[in-house]
């Protein structure tokens, strides 16, 4: 892993994963899931990030009476055509859940790549300093005065 500030050190990454966080808590208990159910229909597949929240969701179309369809458990990191296949009858609704775990996964995977492509392009490196007193921006005690 690539450390993230070659690459993203205006911390776009950082910033946009807690604007998804802050919008998932404040989307909490307004009825996604419901909504969800409600437009489930046979030959339908519902896609979870993980076996808690399958559970739940097959608890909730019970209640419905929708058991017959189809929940399955995808890992966010792969890709989900590959472990649910096609649904020639049928549409995929993927969980909220699921949704923001991709999300987050792939702000990681694009600052991750930022920072490579920034590493792989930069031919060279400064040496560190060989003491303090080299780099007075490293020794917390100093102050430093850039245009001193």
């Amino acid at each position: 892993m690539i450390d993230r500030q070659f690459g993203d050190e205006y911390g776009f990454a950082a910033a946009t994963k807690t604007g998804l966080r802050l919008y998932g808590m404040s989307s909490r208990r307004t009825g996604r899931t419901s909504r969800m159910i409600e437009r489930v229909r046979k030959g339908d597949v519902i896609i979870c990030a993980d076996s808690r929240e399958k559970e739940r969701v097959q608890r909730l179309l019970r209640e419905a009476k929708k058991a017959e369809i189809d929940v399955v458990v995808v890992n966010p990191q792969r890709t989900p055509l590959r472990d649910v296949g096609t649904r020639p009858n049928g549409r995929v609704f993927f969980d909220h859940g699921w949704i923001e775990r991709y999300f987050e996964i792939e702000i990681d995977r694009a600052a991750n790549q930022l920072g490579e492509w920034h590493v792989a392009i930069s031919k060279t490196w400064p040496e560190p300093p060989e003491s303090l007193k080299d780099a007075p921006y490293l020794d917390p005690r100093r102050r430093f005065e850039p245009f001193a």
